[in-house]
């Protein structure tokens, strides 16, 4: 809705040639995506979590470049249905999509519930 909400904004910046929410969202993620391919290029990353991965395409083209590390999409309950039923048929056992609430202590859908999907031995000091 926000997004929304600035369109007119938005294509002013653009007609005048100056960076708008889509363009700066846009290098935001290809700037991510570059620190984490080196990383994994490094071997300091061995394994990704998204947290409010949403229904971007990073995880399906981490693992396409990458295909021996594990890759965790974190969202809410119904943006991870809407991806599992999205893409959920190019997943695999490295690719997985759980549901998570940052607010959540030690119930299901916790941080702490998301850490028992990653490999300790893993690297992931990035």
């Amino acid at each position: 809705m926000l997004y929304h909400a600035l369109a007119p904004a938005n294509r002013l910046l653009s007609l005048a040639g100056k960076a708008d929410l889509e363009s700066t969202l846009l290098a935001r993620h290809r700037v991510i995506d570059h620190l984490l391919q080196e990383a994994i290029r490094a071997g300091t990353v061995g394994q990704v979590v998204e947290l409010a991965a949403g229904l971007s395409p990073p995880g399906l083209r981490m693992r396409r470049r990458f295909p021996n590390i594990s890759y965790v999409e974190a969202d809410l309950p119904a943006m991870a249905n809407t991806k599992r039923e999205r893409i959920g048929h190019k997943l695999d056992e490295l690719h997985s999509i759980v549901e998570v609430n940052a607010l959540a202590e030690s119930r299901n859908g916790s941080l702490l519930e998301l850490a028992s999907h990653l490999d300790p031995s893993k690297g992931g000091q990035s």
